[in-house]
């Protein structure tokens, strides 16, 4: 059963596997003000002692990372978000998440949606020309 008070992240690994990772130990929040470095280290430590990490970066850390942007340190939405987990529990199907009560009483009225399979459909240099353009 999922406690949906906290956290949890679902990662679809293949057409018959999806990942639940479910009450996160602790949250890794990346902090601007935090040395990048010093965060990465956190996230190795935690896969060192064997457990499991599974969150995003967001888009918006690519305007932390390039010195072009003038970033604002003052986003109140996180750069970078990581959840520390035990092993993750493993569904063959989907559905079998969205039956479970709690879940169907809190995101039932939500869009349910699925990212998955992102290829980049330019090369290299066609992709730095792209984001140069932007940048002039």
């Amino acid at each position: 059963m999922i406690n949906t008070d906290k956290p949890f992240v679902i990662i679809k690994y293949s057409e018959e596997l999806f990942y639940l990772f479910k009450n996160p130990m602790k949250i890794l929040l990346f902090d601007p003000s935090q040395d990048i470095t010093e965060y990465y280290k956190l996230l190795e430590k935690e896969t060192e002692k064997g457990n499991w990490l599974a969150g995003f970066i967001s888009y918006e850390a690519g305007y932390y990372f390039d010195d072009y942007f003038n970033f604002s340190k003052n986003n109140s939405f996180p750069l970078i978000w990581f959840g520390v987990f035990d092993s993750p529990d493993t569904l063959k199907d989907i559905n079998e998440l969205w039956h479970q009560d709690e879940i169907v009483k809190r995101y039932s009225n939500k869009t349910n949606f699925c990212l998955n399979n992102f290829k980049i459909n330019k090369s290299k240099k066609k992709y730095i020309k792209a984001v140069d353009n932007i940048k002039e």
